[in-house]
């Protein structure tokens, strides 16, 4: 009789702690799916934004055209060149919407403290822009052939020929081979309008500490006395914006 209680009982244990298992291997089981279910929700929220992949970067393949801030905030929208100037003025941010829709701002916009860049993106830095450069062949030079594979239009240049001394136009012939798609937007230059002209994108590097300029990338052939590539520039100007991925 002993024997039998003690197998009984034996028994009864090993049931209790079987059960006792069970929920605590449930609980583990379903914490780690939360978990996932949310990292889902966040690479679905960044895939939400249209965006391209070069090299290691991801890249929006769009142009950024809010009117606010992340936050919220509102980005005063002028609708003159006499307005533009007036913020300038107040060294406070503002933005330009164009008749073919691209949206330029003014460099104060990239002084804010908070970004214009959807959640996941942050504005690029000279270097992000170097890179992209070297991965395309340019070993961080925004050479002709590096530009061609970021732009999705053509442009004419001028070149000189030696034998007849003499200047001649020459096309250059774009591919968009990287998908970044950049586009003949336009820009605010010193006070003027050009749209659907070429490309300028600002880039967040201050060129000193004064704060009074800012670096930007420029496509294509609209300035006949500016090299394309990255250049400095006031915040007064009017430039697009490209975000890339954290």
């Amino acid at each position: 009789m002993k024997i039998i209680y003690r197998l009984s009982g034996f028994l009864i244990l090993c049931f209790c702690a079987c059960d006792v298992v069970e929920k605590k291997d449930l609980e583990l089981i379903t914490e780690p799916k939360q978990e996932k279910v949310a990292k889902i929700d966040s690479v679905e929220l960044l895939d939400s934004v249209p965006h391209v992949k070069i090299g290691v970067q991801v890249w929006m393949s769009n142009n950024v055209s809010t009117t606010t801030f992340s936050d919220g905030r509102e980005i005063k929208k002028v609708k003159s060149i006499k307005d533009w100037n007036k913020y300038n003025e107040r060294k406070m941010p503002c933005c330009y919407v164009m008749k073919n829709g691209d949206v330029l701002y003014n460099g104060y916009v990239l002084l804010d403290s908070v970004s214009v860049c959807p959640k996941g993106y942050r504005l690029p830095i000279a270097d992000d822009y170097l890179m992209l450069a070297a991965y395309l062949g340019g070993r961080e030079k925004f050479t002709e052939k590096v530009m061609t594979k970021l732009a999705k239009y053509d442009w004419s240049v001028e070149d000189w020929n030696e034998a007849e001394q003499s200047l001649y136009s020459r096309k250059v012939v774009s591919n968009n081979q990287s998908g970044f798609g950049a586009n003949k937007g336009g820009y605010l230059f010193n006070g003027d309008l050009a749209e659907g002209a070429c490309s300028f994108f600002w880039v967040n590097t201050p060129t000193d500490s004064t704060n009074t300029e800012l670096k930007a990338l420029y496509i294509g052939n609209c300035q006949s006395d500016m090299e394309q590539g990255i250049g400095n520039f006031v915040l007064e100007n009017g430039f697009s914006i490209r975000c890339i991925r954290k």
